[in-house]
């Protein structure tokens, strides 16, 4: 139920990053401190620290899993990580992060870049030509889908 005070910043974070493919540090900081307390609150200083270690490990090995894929493509000459993901995607998939125990995190993640892909796809067939990812968007919408089907369930 604390959750439910990370809802208005990932609204607005997922509302910027699909009108202009930026958002605010302000906003990110206010989402890390609301959902670290909502963590620390609902299940304690501990839990909050282990699930979010635990994520952070995964990321870790999603985006080395990511960098290989890519090295193996051929496309490590003159990789640059902002030409795949922004400082803001990044940022935010690290705040999400406390927020979920390991196997909810993996499914998050999978259950958004899923919807990523969707709006890519919309995207690219509706303009004719390759689309951006707004990626805080798409998660952003994955995150309160999930926070409000808890609230429900």
């Amino acid at each position: 139920m604390w959750s439910l005070v990370t809802l208005i910043p990932a609204g607005a974070l997922a509302l910027s990053d699909f009108r202009h493919r930026t958002v605010s540090a302000a906003w990110l900081a206010v989402f890390g401190m609301l959902a670290a307390g909502s963590a620390v609150l609902a299940d304690g200083w501990i839990a909050m620290l282990a699930r979010a270690g635990g994520n952070l490990l995964l990321l870790g090995v999603l985006g080395g899993g990511v960098g290989l894929w890519l090295l193996l493509r051929g496309r490590v000459a003159g990789l640059r990580l902002r030409d795949y993901a922004g400082a803001g995607d990044l940022v935010f998939a690290v705040l999400l992060t406390p927020l979920f125990d390991l196997r909810g995190y993996l499914v998050f993640l999978l259950a958004g870049s899923a919807g990523s892909l969707v709006w890519w796809l919309a995207a690219t067939r509706i303009t004719g030509r390759p689309a951006t990812i707004p990626l805080v968007g798409t998660l952003g919408i994955a995150y309160i889908l999930y926070t409000l089907y808890l609230i429900v369930a």
